[in-house]
């Protein structure tokens, strides 16, 4: 299952590229990364924690 900030993330991406194509996520890459540096996804293992 997906974090719920992937989700936001991949939702950017997706709307952006519906946009203006490829050159639309060029432009949204940035805050896409910043978004993940700010709140990290939550990665667990296969059992959880």
């Amino acid at each position: 299952m997906v974090c719920a900030a992937c989700l936001k993330r991949r939702k950017m991406i997706e709307e952006a590229r519906k946009r203006e194509g490829v050159k639309g996520v060029l432009k949204i890459a940035p805050a896409v990364i910043k978004d993940t540096i700010k709140n990290p996804p939550n990665i667990r293992g296969k059992y959880g924690r």
